[in-house]
């Protein structure tokens, strides 16, 4: 399960839609919310946001039915992820906040939470997009001290987000040692996901930095190996940053 999670395929998906099949064919109504919800995470982990949302929010609905609390929390969390990736920004404030003042509730001070760490990143992504920058700063500061130095592949996330917040303040030179810890991150985990996205982050604050055309190249191979993989997640990004402002972006 964990390389579905961190590092999913298309190829995966049947698996999932059979999953959901199964149990409503058996009419297990907590079976059928489980599997609802793993759909629903491969899809927005794939980059198909409004997809993912129409079954967390089916899974919600179940969960809530089901009065199975935890669920519901997990649901609602990723829901929020979802609607950031989609822009959805004030439902996806809002279901931050529902999932992690519960998290928060309950969270450990021995037992890192990495789910708690990303729900947090993406809600920093998210203010920090909104130009609320103070904010986000903390948020991520938060993320990083929920994992507690934890060696997961989670703080590459965490980093991937820090670099774009500092990347839309122009804070090049620290978005670029974001990044590059994030590669390190990714490298030791072997998540290539993780590894395409941090190198086109640290490409691209090195271009503001240096204007060097290997920065260029750097950003276009891996943008172009996600969309070889039709891995679309937060890949806007991408090409948020470089085709208006890098000349020959185009070319590439």
């Amino acid at each position: 399960m964990t390389a579905c999670v961190y590092d999913p395929s298309r190829e995966q998906l049947p698996v999932f839609s059979r999953a959901v099949a199964l149990a409503t064919a058996y009419d297990d109504a907590q079976a059928v919310a489980n599997a609802e919800y793993w759909l629903g995470y491969m899809n927005y982990a794939l980059g198909d946001a409004q997809l993912a949302i129409r079954h967390l929010e089916s899974a919600q609905a179940k969960a809530d039915v089901l009065g199975n609390a935890p669920l519901a929390v997990q649901v609602r969390a990723t829901l929020g992820q979802a609607k950031a990736a989609a822009c959805e920004y004030d439902a996806a404030l809002g279901h931050f906040d529902a999932a992690l003042s519960i998290k928060r509730e309950h969270r450990s001070s021995s037992r890192p939470s990495v789910g708690s760490a990303y729900s947090l990143a993406c809600q920093a992504g998210v203010l920090g997009d909104q130009g609320r920058f103070e904010e986000a700063s903390g948020i991520l500061r938060e993320a990083l001290e929920v994992l507690g130095g934890l060696q997961h592949v989670v703080e590459s996330s965490v980093l991937c987000r820090q670099s774009s917040v500092l990347l839309w303040q122009g804070r090049w030179e620290d978005a670029r040692s974001a990044a590059i810890a994030a590669e390190e991150v990714a490298r030791r985990v072997k998540s290539l996901y993780l590894l395409a996205m941090s190198r086109a982050l640290s490409g691209y604050a090195d271009w503001a930095l240096t204007r060097s055309p290997a920065s260029v190249q750097t950003m276009a191979d891996a943008t172009s190996w996600l969309e070889a993989r039709d891995r679309g997640l937060f890949i806007s990004l991408n090409h948020g940053c470089a085709p208006a402002r890098v000349t020959g972006w185009a070319k590439q």
